[in-house]
């Protein structure tokens, strides 16, 4: 996943869909009737949690499930350690930082959502000393992390763990990985729990029809990062971050080996602006020099200071361009977001997530006495149409 001055580094995405389980914590997620989608998900990135005001507005989102990127600090050679020593590191001596309450933000978090049966999942990112492709290609550091990273949501209380592995993607050692992972999994959990197991992944990978049905057998989905499909800050040319046409595409040229309630779509409360260059015109420098990140809720700004939409039929998605037409910006909206709802509940995917919590995010103020999302508000009153 990315972030906003940490946006979208590829995980072009945030948050999913539907268990069919029971935990211990007492509420179910199960799809109702007739309805092909029943989880509505976000990343939230835990180092931007300021303080306890945040945590409750955090759980009053209209989320069903939390990504929390807040893992330990881990490097590849801890896994070359003793075990006993690896855990001794990285769980027991572990504990997150307090905040302005007084009191560590992550773990009120989490206690609060299972209060409003809410589950919350540990988003493990990797960092510059953690490198999965190193971990994951050695049976010995794979066990090791798998049975780490597992104590360490038990600790916590978690209800899962995601891996965001999206560099240097091995798919069959990123398929052995899981199956390590689903197995420590099951070994901590007490009798009558079940704790979930995701993963996200960049579209442009390419599993064999084997390697989908062994990554089915050990996750509960997979998240997709339908995102930064059109440049952003990586490609030569700059289009549409979010075309409803590609991402039919590559869901049914990459990803039709994987049964449809197993992908969760991703879905992008942030965009790319651009300074100097045209939809699609040729960039002989880093997409990066001439352009930045957008969050949802600059666009309103920009339309404020006479920025215009123009509608492509074809992407079914917008641009918006300034003035004077030297800048433009590529960013979803709530009509675009509506269309890629209808698609994903027409093709009965597992759910939707976005990524990041914050970019599309309003706090209570003044006379808005809750929180309130932008785009993900829209998502889930379309969802809950669906559940009545």
């Amino acid at each position: 996943m990315q972030t906003t001055n940490e946006i979208p580094r590829f995980l072009s995405a945030l948050a999913v869909l539907v268990p069919l389980f029971v935990c211990s914590v007492g509420y179910s997620l199960e799809k109702p009737a007739g309805h092909p989608a029943a989880l509505h998900a976000a990343y939230v990135l835990g180092g931007k949690i300021g303080n306890r005001a945040e945590v409750d507005a955090i759980v009053r989102s209209p989320f069903q499930l939390l990504y929390v990127v807040a893992e330990p600090n881990w490097a590849t050679a801890d896994f070359d350690l003793p075990a006993e020593r690896t855990v001794e590191r990285l769980v027991s001596k572990h504990a997150y930082p307090e905040g302005a309450s007084g009191k560590a933000l992550v773990p009120a978090l989490i206690v609060q959502a299972h209060q409003r049966k809410i589950r919350v999942l540990l988003c493990v990112q990797g960092s510059a000393r953690g490198d999965f492709a190193a971990v994951a290609a050695n049976e010995a550091r794979r066990v090791c992390f798998a049975r780490t990273m597992a104590a360490f949501v038990k600790k916590y209380n978690y209800d899962g763990i995601d891996i965001d592995w999206e560099q240097n993607v091995d798919c069959a050692n990123h398929v052995r990985l899981m199956a390590d992972m689903r197995q420590a999994l099951n070994a901590v959990a007490n009798k009558g729990r079940t704790y979930i197991l995701t993963t996200a992944l960049q579209t442009y990978r390419a599993f064999s029809p084997a390697q989908a049905r062994q990554l089915c057998a050990s996750v509960d989905w997979i998240n997709l990062m339908t995102y930064d499909m059109g440049g952003g800050y990586w490609g030569h040319a700059a289009t549409h971050n979010t075309p409803l046409d590609g991402m039919k595409a590559i869901m049914t040229s990459k990803w039709a080996v994987f049964p449809p309630n197993k992908l969760c779509i991703g879905l992008a409360s942030y965009g790319y602006l651009y300074r100097g260059l045209a939809p699609g015109q040729p960039c002989s420098v880093p997409l990066r020099q001439k352009g930045r990140s957008l969050a949802y809720t600059d666009l309103p700004k920009l339309l404020a200071s006479g920025w215009k939409e123009t509608y492509d039929p074809a992407a079914e998605a917008s641009y918006y361009f300034s003035p004077d037409r030297r800048e433009f910006a590529t960013i979803d909206n709530p009509s675009s977001i509506k269309r890629k709802v209808d698609w994903i509940l027409a093709s009965r995917f597992r759910g939707v997530f976005w990524w990041e919590y914050h970019l599309d995010y309003l706090p209570p103020s003044g006379d808005r006495a809750a929180p309130r999302h932008l785009l993900a508000d829209a998502v889930s009153n379309t969802l809950n149409a669906g559940r009545r």
